[in-house]
């Protein structure tokens, strides 16, 4: 039976003193709050993950805040929890969600704070994850993503994933988690303070806004530690449309400059900051018609730059100004004025090294562990980092906040963020392409993936590193050629401006429109060649005006030989492993048996295509002559996908993994059945560095100069990847012969080694001309 406690609400009084929670009393226990009202049929999911964590030592703290149903009765029947972990049950009066989690605080003697809802569950390696984290990195607290599912417990893979928000551009106000996708030092909720009660929604930012200013940033884990769960209507929380959570957002900052006032920490530099959120609030506010409250945010500009003049108090001349796009075009001046913004002064170092210095203008962040993109733009500036000084600059939109964050020592300090956001119209543009892409042809002559890329973008981008100048600015990917350009004005005259294409982008999407026309699919087909002519019209306008290209295959290269006089090939890599990876297991005839896999971007529609095509025509008639498992790992598989592969007998799909080593490492071989697409594969030359055979089509291994037969096996028809696949799962031998020979390859053109070559040969072309 559960220790059982009525306990007295405890409310946050204005003046709480700076030290609200005693020392911890128990090294290494993690003690987990859990606020509950009406839950009684959810709970018990929450309680079953935490007693399954791998984390030996638990304090499971559960406050019941006045629920009317029989929650209670439910916390009393719960069964005796494993050894190493206790349960405690307080009751108090209904107060909030804000007044039970300090209640639970209050009670909890761990040395780490987590905070659960009990709704929602942790991975059993979650905590053990945070624990580690802390440990091996210092950090005052760790953060990590977190899964959606919906009411029934499907997970939703509908582009709502809650991935912590991590911007450069305001480090205070832009990095955000869910409630228990962080675990806490004690001291530091200590320093923070309690939650607050008077906050009936976003009380959770304006506690996260005080835990960053008073300990900084946390750790980041780029990996999945639990799920949250959506309801129709929230018990905890009311439903609020987007204009409420704007004001309400608004009464957080204020609550946010009450404490920074009590504890003398708003100085001028945290005027700026917070001042520059109330004028973005303000302009969102003015944009959705709410005159009265846009007028109070300004209000607060003026009140937080009394005193000294600064640009942000021109807001105050605005106030009487109700033209929602003035409000809207305005708005990216806030990088600029932002002190806390993502401007990062190069260190005394960088300031007199010798070295060349470029400027790296990336559309996501680098991410050895992330998409093909992320991985290839790592690779580049740890190329170029080796003779160069490497200054990173990130322009991206909202779709790409799920890239994994760039550490704060990342560069020395020499990067920055500034986010694009499209306007309101870009999905009826996108359906406007999707219906009647020939009349969105006529209106538009860009691709409608650059929406939001205007003259303001790119100033705000020059603002970012304003006054330095660059021997060498290098665009990663096509969308970001407009924003290089835009800085050639600003730039001294020998700086050179390169472009790393990555993938022939116009090619891909024009393969494509040929493979939706082939499957009688004429109207996403004609919006595919629609989208393929925009690429088209921006290489034939953008290329010609880049001193040199760089794509990742010599086909692209003979490709693209008329657009520019110089185009060079850089070819995507693949880390080779410290030691030398693993044989695979023997295949258990009595279990998987051999084990097929699949490895990429689910939501990316080659990828979609290929394993559907691959479940459908070929995986039954595989299974049919020997015993073996399709193995389907990434992230953001769509729901059609998902019911397909459901369907499909003896798969698995093991969802979104952290490393390659460990998907690769119980797998015997690697499936790519592509049919679209461009550039070059990197699962195919991480799969060769893992000592792993791979059976491919032409396309999925365009751009590798492998041999069939020597390095991989072919296969371009049902038919003939059946027989691969079935000659490839009786002969261990072949596939031993296939992995040596691939690893070799890969050692000799495909490594680091290879690209700084290609690098440092365009760095003696670049210092001749200049010397000329």
């Amino acid at each position: 039976m559960p220790l059982h406690d009525s306990v007295p609400v405890l409310r946050t009084p204005a003046g709480t003193p700076p030290s609200w929670l005693a020392p911890a009393s128990e090294p290494d226990l993690v003690s987990v709050i859990i606020p509950t009202y009406n839950r009684a049929k959810l709970i018990s999911y929450a309680l079953d993950s935490l007693d399954a964590q791998t984390w030996p030592r638990l304090e499971i703290v559960v406050v019941d805040d006045g629920s009317t149903d029989h929650t209670l009765e439910v916390l009393q029947a719960l069964p005796p929890l494993r050894a190493g972990r206790s349960l405690r049950i307080l009751t108090q009066p209904n107060a909030g969600v804000s007044a039970a989690r300090n209640t639970g605080t209050r009670a909890a003697t761990g040395e780490f704070i987590l905070y659960l809802d009990s709704d929602d569950v942790l991975f059993p390696e979650a905590i053990t994850r945070y624990v580690k984290a802390l440990r091996e990195h210092g950090a005052p607290y760790c953060f990590a993503p977190i899964d959606t599912v919906d009411e029934s417990g499907t997970l939703t893979n509908d582009h709502r994933r809650y991935y912590p928000r991590f911007a450069a551009a305001d480090p205070l106000f832009d990095c955000f988690w869910l409630v228990h996708g962080a675990c806490y030092r004690r001291e530091v909720l200590d320093r923070a303070g309690p939650w607050n009660p008077e906050l009936r929604r976003a009380e959770d930012h304006e506690l996260f806004w005080r835990i960053k200013t008073s300990s900084g940033l946390g750790h980041h884990l780029n990996v999945v530690q639990g799920t949250y769960r959506q309801h129709s209507r929230d018990q905890l929380h009311h439903q609020i449309d987007k204009i409420e959570f704007f004001e309400i957002r608004v009464e957080s900052l204020d609550h946010f400059c009450a404490w920074l006032r009590q504890t003398g920490r708003l100085d001028r530099a945290m005027r700026l900051c917070v001042a520059g959120q109330y004028r973005f609030l303000a302009t969102r506010l003015a944009a959705l018609g709410r005159l009265d409250s846009k007028n109070r945010a300004l209000d607060q500009v003026s009140e937080l730059c009394r005193g000294f003049w600064h640009p942000l108090r021109l807001s105050t001349l605005l106030r009487h100004v109700n033209a929602s796009w003035f409000f809207e075009y305005t708005a990216r001046a806030k990088y600029r004025w932002s002190r806390l913004s993502s401007r990062q002064a190069p260190g005394p170092a960088a300031q007199t090294s010798s070295r060349p210095t470029v400027l790296f203008i990336s559309p996501l962040f680098p991410d050895r562990e992330g998409s093909g993109p992320a991985r290839r733009a790592e690779s580049v500036i740890t190329a170029l980092s080796r003779e160069h000084q490497v200054t990173l600059l990130v322009v991206s939109t909202l779709a790409h906040r799920d890239s994994s964050p760039v550490p704060a020592d990342y560069l020395g300090g020499r990067w920055g963020h500034v986010p694009f956001k499209r306007p309101r119209w870009h999905h009826l543009r996108k359906g406007i392409e999707r219906r009647f892409p020939r009349l969105h042809g006529l209106l538009w002559r860009n691709p409608v993936d650059w929406t939001g890329l205007t003259p303001a973008c790119f100033r705000a981008a020059r603002l970012v590193f304003d006054g330095q100048r660059f021997d060498r600015v290098h665009a990663f990917r096509l969308i970001m050629a407009p924003c290089a350009l835009a800085m050639r004005d600003h730039q001294p005259a020998g700086t050179r401006f390169h472009l790393d294409l990555d993938d022939f982008e116009s090619h891909a999407i024009r393969q494509k429109s040929e493979q939706l026309r082939f499957q009688a699919d004429p109207r996403l087909a004609e919006s595919s060649a629609c989208r393929a002519r925009a690429y088209e019209r921006a290489e034939r306008s953008l290329l010609r005006r880049l001193d040199r290209l760089y794509v990742c295959s010599e086909i692209d290269r003979r490709k693209l030989a008329s657009a520019c006089a110089d185009v060079c090939v850089l070819p995507n890599i693949a880390p080779l492993p410290a030691t030398q990876p693993p044989p695979p297991p023997a295949p258990d005839e009595a279990a998987e048996g051999f084990r097929f896999l699949f490895v990429g971007a689910l939501n990316y529609p080659p990828n979609t295509d290929a394993v559907a095509w691959f479940c459908h025509d070929m995986l039954p008639h595989i299974q049919a002559a020997r015993t073996c498992t399709f193995v389907l790992g990434g992230r953001q598989i769509p729901a059609e996908l998902r019911l397909i592969v459901d369907a499909a007998p003896r798969t698995r799909f093991i969802g979104e993994f952290k490393t390659a080593a460990e998907v690769f490492g119980q797998a015997h071989a690697l499936v790519v059945p592509l049919r679209a697409g461009a550039g070059t594969r990197i699962k195919i030359l991480e799969a060769f560095t893992y000592r792993r055979p791979v059976i491919s089509t032409t396309i999925g291994i365009a751009g590798i100069e492998a041999v069939p037969e020597r390095d991989f096996l072919l296969a371009d028809t049902p038919d003939e990847f059946i027989r691969q696949s079935i000659r490839l799962a009786g002969d261990q031998e072949l596939g031993r012969r296939l992995a040596a020979n691939a690893s070799q390859l890969v050692e000799e053109r495909y490594s680091l080694k290879g690209m700084i070559q290609a690098l440092a040969a365009d760095h003696e072309v670049a210092t001749g001309a200049q010397k000329a």
